[in-house]
């Protein structure tokens, strides 16, 4: 029931959850791998660089990123100013990711 955006993806950026608040910040009724299959779907052009250049390697390097980033409103085309805190579940026994 948040109103803020919350998605879950794999550690490869495969989408695996979103949120209807986040469906709906993006102008999608549900996740089809047609419209987003990954997080990097659901970003302006520009900033799909910046997620593999700067995000992902924040993320694999500290276990988190918070930052500016830039979505793709699907119905309107029209980009979608905002900002992103992303960060890796860690396992309990062995402190890695999952």
């Amino acid at each position: 029931m948040s109103r803020d955006s919350i998605g879950i993806t794999d550690l490869e950026g495969r989408i695996l959850y979103m949120n209807s608040a986040g469906l709906a910040l993006v102008g999608l009724d549900k996740i089809d791998r047609v419209d987003a299959a990954f997080v990097t779907d659901l970003f302006i052009d520009d900033q799909k660089k910046k997620f593999h250049d700067l995000i992902m390697p924040s993320i694999n390097s500290t276990g988190s990123w918070m930052g500016e980033i830039s979505l793709h409103h699907k119905k309107s085309g029209n980009a979608i100013p905002g900002e992103m805190n992303a960060f890796t579940n860690k396992d309990r026994k062995s402190g890695g990711p999952f």
